[in-house]
């Protein structure tokens, strides 16, 4: 319609056409870091007009090259997050219609377990050191690298077969439903083999043994010991031990070797040592005191059959020994002897006694002999154990001496001048002795006798 100042007017009828704009809108399923994201276009227009154009901008801040001319576009995205994504479709006639929906993406969960290693034959607990970063941890898988079946326990136990090095691995689920997975090598070492031997395995007590170890390893090194002796004595931590057994008894003996890598092994050797009883010596001596004249002592042993004494060794104290089960010992001086016998058993074990026995020192005196040539009662002399001094007179009944002597074994044969005169006649004589010994002073007088028949 128009009009001008004055009263005319006129009018003109045009058909004007408003063209659809798209309805836009498309779905992007969540999805875990490093998957791709697949978008999918549901955008529709009405009536015959169609859309011929899309463009996305996925809303990556890490990158301007984040956008796309496809329908159905994927991209992947350089971190996890929320990230708001614009669709613009564009119509045949022009039109255009934008919008904008977010997209998740989510963490991964961050598998991971401690590092172990391990000593063959033993199991090896796995403890799992897993983050969720979204969630919880809701499922775990682990492949123990020896073809045995897989676990799904979040700390599972596992022995290995043999002594190398396995890659482990862990795969692990969030509650987003996020998988990580880690490797990790896991050394089984070898155990130690331990073994050892001894110098001698049965004695008498103190029994002392020399052990040696034996104990070997494939791979790695022994560097511990720690040896039971089995008699309740504390362990001892030397490789090659000596030991001595005090006690009569059967003990067993335990080695426990460590590796450098803590591996530990055991071995016991069952009643490896034997300790015989020693034989218990005893004896007795007939007479314990003897006079000097007659100085044989008899001794008769007197040790317990079990175990059977097979030996004897004789110390009569005086530089005088035997070998006999019972003997008999002349002793040549007075004085007090140590006595020592040692028997020996059929194990070789030993044992010792000791007693004391004692020859009376002294001096006799007798008072009558007979110098008549007839090999009998011939000479005066003065037994006796033994002097260190010794001073004899002999004088007649008028106190004439006819003998003298230092000697203690001295003997007279009835002759004057010390035995180079004359054969004395018969009659009572008289003698003086001074005598000294180690422990005693003799001081005697006394008369005699001499017989001759001729005189």
């Amino acid at each position: 319609l128009i009009t001008n100042p004055g009263p005319c007017s006129d009018t003109a009828t045009v058909a004007v056409t408003v063209m659809p704009s798209p309805q836009v809108a498309f779905t992007a399923p969540t999805v875990c870091f490093g998957t791709t994201t697949v978008f999918t276009d549901l955008s529709t227009i009405i009536s015959s007009d169609t859309i011929v154009g899309w463009f996305w901008n996925f809303g990556d801040p890490t990158t301007t090259a984040d956008t796309s001319n496809l329908q159905n576009p994927t991209y992947q995205y350089n971190t996890s997050g929320t990230f708001n994504v614009t669709l613009t479709c564009i119509s045949s006639s022009g039109c255009m219609t934008v919008l904008t929906l977010p997209v998740y993406v989510n963490t991964l969960p961050v598998a991971n377990f401690g590092s172990v290693s391990a000593c063959m034959g033993l199991p090896v607990l796995l403890n799992d050191l897993s983050i969720p970063t979204t969630g919880v941890i809701t499922n775990w898988v682990w492949n123990f690298g020896d073809n045995s079946p897989l676990s799904t326990q979040q700390n599972p136990s596992h022995v290995f077969p043999a002594v190398t090095t396995y890659t482990v691995t862990l795969i692990v689920t969030n509650s987003a439903g996020c998988i990580d997975t880690f490797n990790m090598p896991v050394l089984i070492n070898a155990n130690p083999d331990a073994a050892f031997t001894a110098d001698t395995l049965a004695g008498c007590p103190a029994h002392c043994v020399n052990f040696l170890d034996q104990s070997t390893i494939s791979t790695g090194s022994v560097n511990g010991w720690t040896w039971n002796f089995g008699d309740n004595s504390p362990v001892d931590n030397q490789q090659n031990p000596s030991h001595c057994y005090l006690l009569t008894g059967t003990y067993s003996v335990t080695l426990t070797v460590t590796s450098n890598n803590g591996c530990v092994n055991t071995q016991t050797m069952p009643n490896y040592i034997t300790v015989f009883p020693n034989p218990v010596a005893n004896f007795t001596a007939n007479p314990f005191i003897a006079p000097f004249t007659n100085p044989t002592i008899n001794f008769t042993d007197l040790s317990p059959g079990n175990p059977q004494v097979i030996a004897w060794q004789w110390d009569f104290g005086s530089g005088q020994y035997s070998t006999s089960q019972n003997p008999s010992n002349m002793y040549n001086g007075a004085g007090t002897y140590i006595v020592t016998l040692t028997v020996t058993d059929g194990n070789g074990c030993v044992d010792t006694a000791q007693s004391f026995v004692t020859i009376k020192e002294g001096i006799l005196v007798p008072n009558v002999f007979t110098p008549n040539g007839d090999g009998i009662n011939d000479e005066f002399t003065l037994p006796n154990s033994g002097m260190s001094e010794y001073h004899i007179q002999i004088f007649d009944r008028w106190g004439v001496m006819v003998f003298e002597s230092q000697d203690s074994q001295f003997h007279w044969n009835g002759y004057a001048n010390n035995g180079d005169g004359k054969l004395c006649t018969s009659g009572t004589y008289y003698f003086v002795l001074l005598a000294r010994s180690s422990v005693n002073v003799y001081d005697r007088q006394g008369f005699l006798t001499l017989i001759n028949p001729g005189k």
